[in-house]
């Protein structure tokens, strides 16, 4: 099983790579190919890509950037600080919206559970998440998923109480009872499960929506010179 998981690791990370195209022959140049993405699950084939020398067995000279989360990658295309992001739909449209310059390359993943959201045990209910406090990244795929969620389910966002947080900061937010609710993909909701416990439980995951929640890969397009 483990030699077919990273098989198929090695699958995903080579038809993104065929994808790069210009961005690979820049890398086989002098100049370093910058990479961004998360130290999570959902980036499993760029962390084995990197892990296992993929990058280098393509003679591809790659200088990977590690960022908190995918709004961030989407953040440093926009910047010119990376020249390939992986990130979530959310932070895609975001990126694209506000740059000409951002290209879809291609998508690498997704599912419809990967978004969760655990709250206090007293919170048994998901009305009850209007007035309550919700721990979240702005910007990121599951602050999307979890607007679009809100609608599905009748509740009027503007009586939740959005609270921008890091994901780092939100095991330590729920403990200390900062925030009442927290949503983001893993390991952001195992990390507040393994802190605190008993005293939350997973209220919901946005699997009602139907949708795969697609991560994707983008690239910055060079500047035309001349």
């Amino acid at each position: 099983m483990k030699k077919l998981c990273e098989m198929s690791f090695a699958v995903s990370f080579m038809g993104i790579l065929f994808l790069f195209n210009p961005l690979v022959s820049a890398a086989k140049s002098v100049e370093s190919l910058r990479l961004a993405y998360s130290n999570k699950v959902c980036y499993e084939p760029f962390i084995v890509a990197q892990a296992k020398g993929f990058f280098v067995a393509e003679g591809l000279d790659v200088d990977v950037k590690l960022v908190g989360g995918g709004i961030l990658a989407a953040e440093s295309l926009m910047t010119g600080a990376t020249d390939v992001a992986a990130m979530g739909d959310a932070p895609f449209l975001i990126a694209a919206s506000r740059s000409q310059r951002v290209r879809l390359l291609t998508g690498f993943a997704g599912g419809s559970k990967m978004h969760r959201l655990v709250s206090r045990r007293e919170l048994t209910d998901v009305k009850q998440l209007e007035g309550a406090r919700v721990g979240i990244q702005m910007g990121s795929s599951t602050y999307g998923a979890l607007l679009a969620w809100s609608t599905y389910a009748g509740l009027d966002v503007n009586k939740i109480e959005f609270v921008p947080l890091s994901p780092f900061d939100m095991p330590q937010a729920m403990q200390t009872g900062q925030i009442d609710a927290m949503a983001g993909s893993e390991p952001w909701p195992s990390n507040v499960e393994a802190l605190c416990a008993d005293r939350v439980h997973e209220l919901t995951d946005f699997s009602a929506l139907k949708n795969t929640f697609p991560m994707v890969v983008a690239a910055s397009e060079p500047p035309v010179s001349g």
